[in-house]
């Protein structure tokens, strides 16, 4: 939730003067392993491999995969989450395993501008991005939050980097 939404308008012929758009998978996972190593053989206990001996034997495996096209998209990139908690059931490291998935099974999109300067944008802010050609990405013309602003400030020129949420 945008802290202040302004009127502005940044875009073609409109305070911008450069923007680089990034898609990343790099913090993605598409297979989620939540283990928990228990000190008790319980229920659905597995052994695992290791490249420690001293690791423990038995463990509690839970793993939840994406559903549609990531994993053909990208591959499989797996994450494992081990929990210490030795009451933490099936049902609850399950429950982790959607919750982390939901967080990390999609790519990051970040959107940098430059453009001239201005004190009506601050961190937190919205206004309005008009950019013909990234309108192909789905980005074009809508209003966007700030992420990131750093003002450079210069006898002949004040210009604004813009990190914003797209």
């Amino acid at each position: 939730m945008p802290v202040k939404k302004t009127d502005l308008l940044i875009g073609d012929g409109s305070l911008l003067t450069d923007w680089s758009y990034d898609r990343s998978i790099d913090d993605a996972a598409n297979v989620v392993k939540v283990v928990k190593n228990s000190k008790k053989d319980q229920g659905k206990s597995t052994s695992t491999a290791t490249d420690s001996a001293s690791e423990a034997k038995n463990t509690v495996l839970t793993s939840q995969s994406s559903v549609g096209g990531t994993t053909a998209r990208w591959g499989r990139l797996q994450v494992v989450e081990k929990v210490s908690d030795d009451k933490m059931n099936a049902a609850a490291m399950k429950a982790k395993a959607n919750q982390i998935l939901a967080e990390k099974n999609k790519e990051t999109r970040s959107l940098k501008i430059t453009a001239l300067g201005t004190l009506e944008i601050d961190v937190g802010d919205s206004f309005w991005l008009s950019v013909n050609s990234l309108a192909d990405i789905g980005v074009g013309k809508r209003q966007v939050t700030v992420t990131k602003v750093t003002h450079k400030f210069d006898p002949k020129n004040w210009t604004m980097d813009l990190e914003v949420q797209v």
